[in-house]
């Protein structure tokens, strides 16, 4: 019966109304189907947004998949990480310069012998015509005495003299 009746309607109309009328509902389901899939990317948007602020070690909040509220939150993670990263380094500075102020020479070395830090004393030292010799037949012999064994809570050293044994 609603078939019949929708029948008689659109066969009074003309063919400039009907190819509008199509056109009208194609445009309106175009629509509906951006906004669809425009929602959809948003909230994928937001969801790596929020993956990539938790990789800098801040507790995700509930973003309910908005865009604005994850990229709050990536700005509140990266001053946190920004912060994390400044004093670190001002650790580091700190602690070159307690090792530069020591009135010995520091040489620190890696597992596999290859030097990490050298204090200013230790460049000092260095400078003789056999001073990186001797400073890596020390190494050398302290990684032989301990090995890989070694603990980190009691570190290895060795006294290199200057000026003879």
């Amino acid at each position: 019966m609603l078939v019949a009746v929708a029948h008689n309607v659109i066969s009074k109309w003309p063919p400039a109304a009907l190819y509008g009328a199509g056109a009208g509902v194609l445009i309106v389901g175009l629509l509906i189907g951006v906004l669809i899939n425009r929602q959809r990317g948003h909230r994928a948007i937001a969801q790596r947004l929020m993956a990539l602020a938790s990789r800098l070690g801040v507790e995700p909040h509930d973003d309910n998949g908005k865009v604005e509220t994850a990229l709050s939150f990536l700005e509140e993670a990266t001053g946190v990480a920004s912060t994390a990263v400044s004093e670190s380094s001002a650790d580091a500075s700190r602690l070159r310069q307690s090792m530069d102020s020591l009135p010995l020479g520091l040489v620190l070395c890696d597992e596999s012998g290859g030097v990490i830090f050298r204090n200013t004393q230790a460049e000092a030292l260095m400078t003789s015509r056999y001073g990186d010799a001797i400073a890596a037949q020390a190494v050398t012999d302290v990684l032989a005495k301990d090995g890989p064994t070694a603990s980190p809570s009691a570190p290895s050293t060795s006294t290199v003299r200057r000026d003879g044994p």
